[in-house]
């Protein structure tokens, strides 16, 4: 999947994607709950990389 393919799912610009992945921005709780709902992964796995217990 390119960036622009991956932006367009989430409902943001590749532009805004691209400084996400370079560290000039910071996702907000609506972009990480987009990611949490595309990808159905946990917005806390999104933050820590850890599974619930």
């Amino acid at each position: 999947m390119t960036q622009a393919q991956f932006a367009r799912r989430i409902g943001i610009t590749q532009s805004y994607l691209s400084a996400l992945e370079h560290g000039g921005k910071e996702p907000g709780a609506a972009v990480l709950f987009a990611i949490s709902k595309e990808f159905q992964k946990s917005v806390d796995w999104l933050l820590t990389g850890q599974t619930e217990k």
